[in-house]
């Protein structure tokens, strides 16, 4: 069997829901996903055996042997943040209780409903109040309004020519979580000061490396302090 028949095999009976499809046809669009190591010129059968239908969707539709180094976000630890996010592979309680690690699967913040990825991030009544309380704290910064939709927040937005704001989308997640894993609930508070400490970092590592049209470029007129 060829390569192209065992892939075809494979895609043929798998199950890919309709938000991994939506997962994949985005991401051929994004610059903001994945790290650039995870695909080689030709991924092997059993490379792609083990990948998530969304992967594997994209690995198809890929007409570029490596995947582009995200433009958005440099930061390591916040690009696999957000692979983890689209491939659904973080442990929310749902997962950890499947496995036995905890006897509860309700959500950190609410403690109702149980907590998957999808609750957790935007589902969930405290992450609505969170991410509507984001989208007065941008527009107070860029005079830019936007509504986010559960795609918003899973993948970014697209048709934004700001990056600035799927940059503050991806901080906004990773805060979620960290929330989480703190047993705190989010506030507008502690995001503004996790991206003041981003801004301010980022603007003496650009002035100290004589880079700071780099820092304009991304920050604009923006000043979170």
């Amino acid at each position: 069997m060829t390569y192209t028949q065992q892939f075809s095999s494979f895609r043929e009976r798998s199950h890919i829901s309709e938000l991994e499809k939506l997962v994949a046809s985005l991401a051929m669009n994004l610059n903001l996903i994945f790290p650039p190591r995870t695909l080689c010129s030709r991924p092997r059968i059993s490379s792609m055996l083990a990948c998530p239908p969304c992967l594997v969707a994209y690995f198809k539709a890929s007409a570029s042997p490596y995947l582009k180094v995200p433009i958005v976000c440099s930061e390591a630890y916040v690009k696999a943040f957000q692979y983890k996010v689209l491939n659904f592979i973080l442990y929310t309680n749902t997962k950890l209780y499947k496995i036995g690690y905890i006897t509860d699967d309700k959500c950190s913040f609410c403690k109702f409903e149980p907590e998957t990825l999808l609750h957790l991030l935007f589902n969930c009544v405290y992450s609505k109040l969170f991410w509507k309380d984001f989208e007065f704290y941008f527009y107070s910064l860029s005079k830019e309004f936007v509504h986010l939709s559960l795609q918003d927040v899973l993948i970014g937005i697209i048709s934004s020519e700001c990056p600035l704001l799927n940059y503050f989308l991806l901080i906004a997640k990773l805060f979620l979580w960290d929330c989480r894993r703190s047993q705190i609930l989010p506030s507008l508070a502690g995001f503004k000061r996790k991206i003041k400490i981003k801004f301010e970092t980022e603007k003496y590592i650009c002035t100290k490396n004589n880079t700071l049209d780099k820092f304009i470029k991304k920050w604009g007129t923006v000043c979170p302090l």
